[in-house]
């Protein structure tokens, strides 16, 4: 009724309607106030969702501050402390689990893992640090007859406030570094004796002889101009 006028033969709604009525509950008070001030039993999905994008996208106060004055997000501070309170129940989960793991990820599916390295080294001549890490990436196999189970059900309500982090668990956060003690490695005894394969190697080594003969045969005859006497090309071959 707010944005079409009254029409009792239309029961649905839209997305515009939902944002209006929201922010209305958002920024109304059973009194009047001084201060800009808005009950957490108030907060609705849109100004939340809202505060949230804003600052993964810009992480810059000054423009949620700006917005919470409109009435159109939540507090900066409000935002951190729902950050903050995520934050700790992932890292509550991790802890329990003894391992880390994405909270989107689902039991009971196939999964698999890609693993790379990240090697950030800057050329700038005012850069003051690298970075060096590893980046995963996990993969999902879905299939008709198995949807997964959730793993992880976050409820906005049941977020308290605070902005202490937990830690994550001591497997994951901490790396042991690996060093030898002594320059001379102890090699471990072992009951088995080591065979090479002859035959592998003796058939390795008359390849490489015949590649020698094509070269040779290609300086004392005449070739065409993409024939391919390469190393390479050859073994490909092979």
């Amino acid at each position: 009724m707010s944005l079409y006028g009254p029409d009792i033969t239309t029961d649905s709604f839209s997305q515009q309607t939902l944002s209006i009525a929201q922010m209305l509950i958002f920024n109304s008070h059973k009194r009047i106030r001084k201060s800009n001030r808005h009950a957490k039993s108030r907060e609705t999905p849109s100004q939340m969702y809202l505060g949230i994008v804003i600052h993964c996208q810009t992480r810059k106060r000054g423009l949620i501050d700006k917005m919470y004055k409109l009435g159109l997000s939540v507090s900066y501070d409000r935002i951190l402390s729902v950050s903050a309170s995520l934050t700790n129940t992932l890292c509550k989960q991790y802890q329990e689990d003894g391992y880390v793991c994405p909270p989107s990820l689902r039991l009971g599916f196939f999964t698999t893992a890609v693993v790379d390295n990240i090697n950030h080294t800057p050329s700038s001549t005012t850069a003051k640090d690298s970075f060096h890490g590893t980046e995963i990436s996990l993969f999902e196999h879905v299939t008709t007859q198995m949807n997964g189970q959730h793993r992880l059900d976050f409820q906005l309500t049941n977020i308290q406030g605070g902005r202490v982090i937990e830690s994550l668990p001591a497997s994951y956060a901490v790396v042991k570094p690996v060093v030898l003690k002594t320059h001379v490695p102890v090699i471990p005894e072992t009951d088995t004796t080591c065979k090479g394969c002859t035959d592998d190697l003796h058939e390795a080594v008359q390849n490489e002889y015949r590649w020698l003969e094509t070269v040779s045969n290609s300086k004392e005859n005449d070739i065409e101009e993409r024939t391919l006497v390469s190393w390479g090309s050859l073994s490909c071959r092979t």
